[in-house]
């Protein structure tokens, strides 16, 4: 399966649902709606949102150079650590494999360095600089400065701007300027969430001065409908 969350040089990852489920209870969360409607018969989300590890996916093996996203169905740190190790194992097999690992609670993966391989990529979600509220996960703030911590170590990282909310430009230009990710992937509410956002200015000006400190902006599909 191929993500439409994220593309690199021209090419979509792969997920790898081998961990799925989730506890953030994010309000614009398009996997937890799915899985309360399409896969609701699924014997894997029998249980919801409730995190797990599906066992018959765990032998996968991917081509090398391929990107790789590990538990798009839901956020890695809400899981058991020996379902994280288990899925670890495996990708320590699979050295020439780009290995993507996103959470909203990046505080998981720091003072853990010594158990991730190094082809594996860390990532967390910024929707804004401002505490909206719209879930469970730590407020943004605490999620940059997890991501400052990750950056102290040498580690590969990158941003997921998506949705993106309404922010206050300096402050969070900094923040990611900080945090010197790779990419930054910049995605709207493609599911009329109603959530504040920005200005088509303001936008505008944010991803010049991203791509003015040489970051890498991937403006995904949704995105012009707020520029």
């Amino acid at each position: 399966m191929v993500s439409k969350m994220f593309e690199i040089g021209g090419q979509r990852m792969t997920t790898w649902n081998v961990l799925h489920g989730c506890t953030f209870d994010c309000l614009y969360c398009s996997v937890r709606k799915l899985v309360a409607t399409r896969l609701k018969d699924s014997p894997v989300y029998k249980d919801g949102m409730t995190p797990g590890i599906n066992m018959g996916m765990l032998g996968k093996k991917f081509k090398p150079g391929e990107w790789v996203f590990i538990g798009y169905m839901g956020d890695v740190s809400c899981q058991l650590w020996d379902n994280i190790q288990l899925v670890l194992d495996k990708v320590w097999e699979q050295p020439e494999v780009n290995f993507y690992i996103q959470s909203k609670a990046p505080d998981a993966f720091t003072g853990c360095e010594a158990e991730f391989p190094v082809n594996v990529v860390f990532g967390t979600t910024l929707e804004t600089n401002r505490d909206y509220k719209e879930s469970q996960a730590p407020a943004p703030h605490e999620r940059y400065k997890s991501m400052l911590k990750l950056r102290t170590t040498q580690r590969r990282l990158m941003v997921s701007i998506e949705p993106v909310m309404d922010f206050d430009l300096e402050i969070f230009t900094a923040w990611i300027q900080d945090i010197r990710p790779e990419r930054v992937f910049l995605g709207a509410d493609n599911y009329g969430n109603g959530l504040p956002e920005p200005t088509a200015e303001k936008l505008s000006a944010f991803i010049g001065q991203l791509k003015d400190a040489g970051i890498e902006v991937i403006e995904k599909q949704g995105l012009t409908r707020l520029l």
